[in-house]
């Protein structure tokens, strides 16, 4: 659909930024940037169906969304804003879709936002441990995702101005 139809990388990207915001924000927005489907079904779901759903959308979307310039700093802010409310949540699959969307935008997200940075990194360093069958799923998705992040030349640096301030913040602690 990307390919071949005018405009379905800018609606879709859009309507699932509209979406997220309104289900995790309760952030009123236009009715185009929800394509004017406020009445839709898909709207009147849980917010975490909302948002895991949008969450895959823009996953499978991610081979040609970093291409658009203008509709990243959309992307970035709504998961910059929405963060907290994705990670605090109880629902298992929406935080395996953030491990695996992060996967395929690690390198690009946040590159202004050194705090979400930081709380994506440390939830999919913090998902590795986890051990409860039910969160399983998230661990393997994590190391999936850490494999690909490890391996990118480009993440390293940010991931190691990173790492550098946890050592200091443990040293400063033990000293």
């Amino acid at each position: 659909m990307c390919d071949n139809i005018d405009g379905a990388v800018s609606n879709i990207t859009i309507f699932c930024c509209a979406a997220i915001n309104t289900a995790l924000q309760g952030a009123p927005v236009q009715p185009e940037q929800l394509l004017n489907m406020q009445d839709d079904p898909f709207l009147h779901n849980t917010p975490e169906i909302i948002a895991e759903t949008c969450i895959v959308a823009m996953t499978v979307i991610s081979y040609i969304l970093p291409r658009r310039k203008d509709l990243i700093p959309i992307f970035e802010e709504t998961l910059a804003v929405n963060i907290d409310k994705i990670l605090s949540q109880d629902n298992v699959l929406l935080r395996a879709r953030l491990s695996l969307l992060l996967g395929y935008y690690a390198d690009m997200l946040f590159s202004k936002q050194p705090v979400a940075f930081k709380k994506s990194m440390n939830f999919l360093f913090s998902s590795v441990g986890l051990e409860s069958k039910r969160e399983h799923v998230i661990a393997l998705q994590s190391c999936d995702t850490l494999n690909t992040i490890v391996q990118d030349d480009d993440l390293m640096p940010r991931l190691a101005e990173m790492l550098s301030e946890i050592v200091q913040t443990i040293n400063q602690l033990i000293t």
